[in-house]
């Protein structure tokens, strides 16, 4: 379970040189780790991310205990039968894990999913490889209300967002109400579960407002 680590990247935020950490991991047997923190912490908190705090002040608050159970896959057997093939996630993970998508060296043109064939200029196996950003503005949406599978409220947003640097995705939204989703509104991208099938948990990326503090009431 990922929960030791995300406890560790939390009281890594904080830590002093010369701190020493102890994680542990209980379940079927049991790992304990001693960590000290070095002196480059400062240098490595420089960096460009939100880190486990910045998450929990953006996060949104359920409105009811109807959704809670959804996302908790409480509600019993589920209505469709999702199948996830492990082949096709490894096969595409350069552009699921890491979203990386490719631009062309003719025109200039970022593109995503990975293509031979670039569909500004149709050059053909001429691309560099790309790391895509993951905020961006919303170009087009659509609210789905025919959408099987894990989605019990509908309709559901999906949203084809145009990157900062280029490239567009086309992602379900999430973490806002229907209502609330127009042409030009900021998003960011978060990587989330999509569905699970024995056992496999299929992660890919969704949208959602841009959040820099939420306040809990």
């Amino acid at each position: 379970a990922p929960h030791p680590l995300i406890m560790l990247a939390s009281a890594l935020e904080t830590a002093k040189p010369g701190d020493r950490l102890i994680v542990v991991g209980v379940g079927d047997g049991g790992d304990a780790i001693l960590l000290e923190v070095g002196e480059n912490i400062g240098e490595v908190r420089k960096a460009p991310r939100r880190g486990v705090k910045g998450y929990l002040e953006t996060m949104k608050p359920l409105k009811n205990y109807d959704d809670y159970i959804r996302f908790r896959n409480l509600l019993g057997k589920q209505r469709f039968t999702r199948k996830t093939s492990t082949v096709t996630y490894w096969r595409d993970r350069k552009e699921i894990l890491p979203l990386k998508g490719v631009r062309c060296k003719s025109c200039g043109a970022v593109q995503y999913p990975i293509v031979r064939v670039c569909y500004e200029c149709g050059s053909k196996d001429n691309f560099d490889e790309v790391r895509l950003a993951k905020r961006g503005t919303i170009f087009t949406f659509t609210l789905d209300h025919l959408v099987g599978g894990d989605y019990y409220a509908t309709p559901v947003p999906r949203v084809v967002v145009e990157l900062e640097g280029g490239g567009r995705v086309f992602v379900d939204m999430t973490d806002c109400n229907p209502e609330e989703v127009k042409v030009g509104m900021p998003v960011e991208l978060t990587f989330r579960i999509i569905h699970e099938s024995e056992g496999f948990y299929q992660y890919y990326w969704k949208a959602r407002p841009v959040r820099e503090k939420v306040e809990v009431k």
